[in-house]
C-alpha cells in the first residue's frame, strides 16, 4: 500500500504545485495491465487482488488528476504495459523464460510518444486504441445510467398490501433513544475539497 498508493500520491503532490506555478510540467505514473483484471476469472491469473486494486487506483488517480491540472499546462499520464523484462520477477525467483516480455526501453518510448500526442492513458502493447475508447464509453454509460434515483426495474418487487394497526403510544424520549441506538448517521456540513494537489488559482500568475 505504501509503495503502490501512498508513495506515488506523495511524490506527485510534491511536484504538481510547482509545475502549476510555472505553467508547465509532466508526471508519468506506471500501472500494469493487471489494473484492468477485475473482470478476469482465469485459473492462470495470479492471486493479485490487493496488487491489482492498488494499480487500479493509480490509473483513476492519474487520469482524474490530469483533468484537474491540464488547464494549467501540466500533464499527468499513466502508462499501462503488459509483462516487462525487469528485476521484478527475478528477485522473486519466478521463472519468466517462457513468457513474452516487452523491453523497458520500448515502454519508455511509447509513453513519451503518447505524452507528446496528449494521450493520458498509454498502453504500449495495444494496437487498436478503440479498445480504450470502448472502455471509456462503457464507463461513462454505466456512471450515467447508475445514477437513477429509483430502484431499477429488474430489482423491483410487488408491493403487498399491509394492514395498518394502531401504533402503540411511545414517548418522544423512548423513540429518540431507539433511533439513536439503531442508526448511525454521519452528516458533513460541507463536502471535502478534492483538488488538494492544486493551489488556489489567482487572477494572474507570476512567470518563472
Amino acid at each position: 500500500m505504501h509503495v503502490n498508493v501512498l508513495a506515488p500520491v506523495v511524490l506527485t503532490r510534491s511536484v504538481v504545485a510547482g509545475m502549476v506555478a510555472r505553467g508547465r510540467g509532466s508526471v508519468i505514473n506506471a500501472a500494469p495491465l493487471l489494473a484492468f483484471s477485475a473482470a478476469f476469472e482465469a485459473p492462470y491469473m495470479p492471486n493479485q487482488a490487493m496488487y491489482a486494486a492498488r494499480k487500479s487506483f493509480l490509473v483513476a488517480f492519474s487520469r482524474l488528476l490530469d483533468t484537474e491540472v491540464r488547464g494549467d499546462g501540466v500533464r499527468v499520464q499513466v502508462v499501462c504495459p503488459g509483462v516487462v523484462r525487469s528485476e521484478f520477477h527475478s528477485r522473486q525467483n519466478i521463472d519468466m523464460s517462457q513468457v513474452p516480455r516487452m523491453e523497458p526501453e520500448a515502454v519508455v518510448a511509447a509513453a513519451l510518444a503518447d505524452l507528446d500526442s496528449g494521450v493520458t492513458q498509454c498502453v504500449p502493447g495495444l494496437s487498436d486504441v478503440e479498445a480504450l475508447h470502448a472502455l471509456d464509453t462503457a464507463q461513462r454509460a454505466l456512471f450515467g445510467a447508475g445514477r437513477a434515483t429509483v430502484l431499477a426495474h429488474r430489482r423491483a418487487r410487488p408491493v403487498r398490501p399491509q394492514s395498518t394497526p394502531s401504533a402503540p403510544q411511545t414517548s418522544s424520549f423512548a423513540l429518540t433513544r431507539s433511533i439513536t441506538a439503531s442508526v448511525n448517521i454521519s452528516v458533513s456540513e460541507s463536502p471535502p475539497r478534492s483538488a488538494v494537489f492544486v493551489p488556489e488559482r489567482t487572477a494572474s500568475k507570476t512567470p518563472s
